[in-house]
């Protein structure tokens, strides 16, 4: 069954959000504002001590390693093994060509891909109105950003190019 607000002309879409088909606009609602200083708030409050911990040191050596090794021109699954999947190693060794192979450029790239996923699920789940999008964003910021910590898994990545 057709939605009839779908069918109206692009002048009645306008009060639509645009995942459900409206428009796109300039300048965002103040409210809009708020909901993603709600979630990057809740996203701030541990980073400095996820900055700081110690990591999970078989994952974190692991995803400093063999980027490296990459770069040296080791081919994965060949000269070493590598259990995650194809190309997850050339865009982290990528990025530590561009900012350096240290532990900290590593967990701004496991920042990066948590932000993926946080703001796709906002995103997804801004069609049933703001409040939801913040709860379900805040939620998974819990289920993915603490107990993960910043390692710059493959999985990660690829979870959030899925989403979006």
């Amino acid at each position: 069954m057709p939605d009839p607000a779908l069918d109206d002309p692009p002048a009645h879409r306008a009060d639509l959000p645009f995942v459900l088909g409206g428009c796109v606009r300039g300048r965002p609602q103040p409210r809009s504002i708020l909901s993603v200083g709600i979630v990057l708030a809740v996203i701030a409050l541990p980073l400095r001590g996820l900055f700081l911990a110690t990591g999970s040191s078989m994952e974190e050596g692991f995803m400093l390693a063999f980027p490296q090794r990459v770069l040296a021109g080791d081919v994965p699954n060949v000269d070493f093994l590598h259990l995650y999947g194809p190309f997850s190693l050339h865009v982290l060794a990528g990025w530590y060509w561009v900012f350096g192979d240290t532990l900290e450029s590593q967990r701004v790239f496991g920042l990066l891909q948590h932000l993926g996923i946080i703001f796709a699920l906002f995103a997804l789940a801004r069609a049933w109105g703001r409040r939801t999008a913040v709860v379900s964003a805040v939620t998974v910021t819990l289920l993915v950003l603490t107990p993960i910590g910043l390692s710059a898994l493959a999985w990660e990545g690829a979870v959030a190019l899925g989403l979006w």
